[in-house]
């Protein structure tokens, strides 16, 4: 299944969440690994982009994102 467009991700989810460490589900350590950064914020979102508009999302990607961002 592919998702249509437009594709949005809200600033505050990479600034606020995916980039920021968390006592609590931290995304944060495993990015940096990939060199993504807080300073750099913006090239993260627009590689997460280039992979929606690029890739097949299958349910079992969907049912994860549903229950891991909740």
């Amino acid at each position: 299944m592919t998702l249509e467009p437009p594709f949005l991700i809200a600033e505050s989810k990479s600034t606020n969440y995916l980039l920021v460490p968390l006592p609590r589900d931290d995304k944060s350590n495993y990015l940096r690994l990939a060199d993504y950064q807080l300073a750099n914020w913006s090239i993260l979102e627009k590689d997460l982009l280039t992979l929606v508009e690029t890739s097949e999302a299958t349910f079992e990607d969907i049912l994860f994102l549903v229950i891991h961002t909740a």
